[in-house]
């Protein structure tokens, strides 16, 4: 069976999908084929999604154990799976089908559903800043990153940008975050989401694989800039890493 999860490269941007081909048996007439090569395909599914990391702790499958809310809200993901193609072997008699699920579309389900909290938000500090952003760029390139449905940003234990104040919409058309290889991508894909003057951050450290901390200089750069022009609300966000 071939199955995995489909990096799409285009001019700027990593877009993920998951995506499965589900066979039937041999010797079933066409209706039932189709339908045990959809179950088949959704069992596959069901596989990639379970090791997705929703942050440096918790994968799909943990919080579906966790929580049953979640558990049906993935499993209606499944059931509403995007059939790509059919096929029937009338000779052999068994049939195949490839369907595929939005990576987003999973993101936005666990952003929703998910009890998150985050308490220690960080306030920036009381400076004038002479030039604010609109868009944050942050260069994880040389560093053990991987991207996760949830990227969390601190300085020292206080959280810079809170997941949950990013409404549905914007998750399901662009993530909490995009990833891609370099700057002038990220710059790109920003400009696509209106943001022509952002922040570029190095971090200090990656924490977890999926977590980084940046300088206070740089915490309370992006935070009073996002209180003017409300940027990580807007998931206007680019994590560039290395290829």
């Amino acid at each position: 069976m071939k199955w995995g999860i489909i990096f799409l490269l285009n001019v700027f941007l990593f877009a993920k999908t998951f995506i499965a081909t589900g066979y039937s048996a041999e010797n079933q007439p066409p209706r039932a084929a189709y339908i045990a090569a959809k179950l088949d395909a959704q069992r596959q599914l069901l596989e990639q999604i379970s090791n997705v990391k929703i942050d440096s702790t918790t994968t799909v499958k943990d919080a579906m154990l966790e929580d049953d809310t979640i558990r049906t809200r993935v499993q209606g993901l499944l059931k509403n799976a995007k059939v790509i193609k059919t096929e029937y072997d009338y000779d052999k008699r068994y049939a195949k089908v490839t369907m595929a699920i939005n990576y987003n579309k999973l993101a936005a389900v666990i952003v929703k559903n998910k009890k998150l909290k985050f308490k220690n938000l960080y306030t920036p500090s009381k400076i004038k800043i002479e030039k604010t952003c609109d868009g944050l760029i942050i260069d994880v390139r040389g560093k053990d990153f991987e991207p996760a449905i949830i990227n969390k940003i601190f300085y020292k234990n206080e959280i810079i940008y809170d997941p949950t104040k990013v409404p549905q919409s914007v998750i399901i058309q662009r993530g909490l975050a995009s990833f891609t290889n370099s700057i002038n991508k990220a710059k790109a894909i920003l400009d696509s989401y209106h943001s022509y003057s952002p922040c570029i951050v190095k971090p200090l450290r990656v924490l977890n694989k999926t977590d980084v901390e940046i300088s206070k200089k740089d915490a309370d750069l992006i935070s009073s800039s996002n209180e003017k022009n409300a940027f990580l609300q807007k998931a206007r966000i680019v994590f560039v890493m290395d290829k």
